[in-house]
């Protein structure tokens, strides 16, 4: 009677278990539709020709599939100039991002110093201000420097980042010191142990920064909008802006635009998924 009793208790505890499983199962597949469906739709959309846009109830696929929205926009839009200067500006911050990340995230997280915890938290501390207050102390910065509209103005305020020194500060004081001990012990320098030792060790975090830093500036407008007034200098979040402002009407470019403006963002995480699934994981945000 009593094993009986067990095995029903326990029978009615997997039901409920697996119950609750595929409950949270459809719950999180409805919540991924809501976010991914609009996407789908600015996809879709950007093959469909103006006047499906305009209707008051558009369809979701396409009655007449057209790439016309995509030759327009280099008629009547510098996108190539646009996406040139984006590419430019953010893969050039992202890459001394990196490097400064990591090389600080190296010496704040295996060296001891007078003022390094200080100097650390300074740094920490700027994740707290808004950006919105920094943008005027920074254009009279880059204005004092007679930078405006040019790539310094968009690249050199950007080339530390808080958010990634702490990223890899917190993964590099979980290296053994045993590693770094035996490369000093056969006469490797400082700056030997950080490119040979520390760097191959942090490929996983550097992965997951390099993507989420990427994504932030390619789509950055603010401070391109404050620092550049050339048209030979404006991103592509501000071209697009421009395009809204002066044709507000025509969605089909607006649409064609922004499916050409986040192919980088795709092929960034197709390369990068993996290894940005395994950095936020071993990184941890130990602390």
């Amino acid at each position: 009677m009593e094993t009986t009793t067990k095995l029903r208790t326990g029978a009615g505890w997997t039901v409920r278990r697996n119950y609750a499983k595929w409950l949270l199962n459809g719950w999180l597949l409805a919540m991924s539709a809501l976010m991914v469906v609009p996407f789908v739709w600015m996809i879709l959309s950007a093959f469909k020709p103006a006047s499906e846009l305009l209707r008051p109830i558009p369809n979701f696929f396409p009655e007449a599939w057209t790439l016309r929205s995509f030759s327009r926009i280099f008629v009547l839009f510098p996108f190539q100039r646009f996406f040139l200067n984006s590419f430019i500006v953010t893969t050039a911050t992202v890459a001394i991002i990196l490097f400064t990340s990591s090389l600080l995230g190296f010496v704040f997280g295996k060296f001891r110093f007078p003022g390094s915890r200080v100097l650390f938290l300074l740094i920490i501390s700027s994740m707290i201000i808004p950006f919105e207050v920094r943008v005027i102390p920074m254009f009279l910065i880059i204005r004092g420097l007679n930078w405006v509209n040019t790539y310094q103005a968009l690249i050199v305020p950007f080339i530390v980042d808080a958010f990634g020194v702490y990223l890899f500060r917190e993964f590099i004081r979980t290296i053994p010191s045993d590693y770094l001990d035996a490369a000093r012990i056969d006469g490797a320098s400082e700056w030997r142990i950080y490119q040979r030792v520390v760097l191959p060790l942090t490929t996983s975090v550097m992965s997951a920064l390099a993507i989420f830093a990427f994504v932030y500036y390619w789509d950055m407008l603010i401070w391109p909008l404050v620092a550049v007034s050339s048209q030979e200098m404006k991103t592509l979040p501000v071209g697009m802006l421009l395009l809204t402002n002066q044709r507000g009407g025509i969605y089909d470019l607006l649409l064609a635009a922004g499916l050409l403006g986040v192919v980088p963002n795709l092929i960034m995480f197709l390369i990068f998924q993996r290894q940005i699934v395994k950095g936020v994981i071993l990184a941890g945000l130990k602390g």
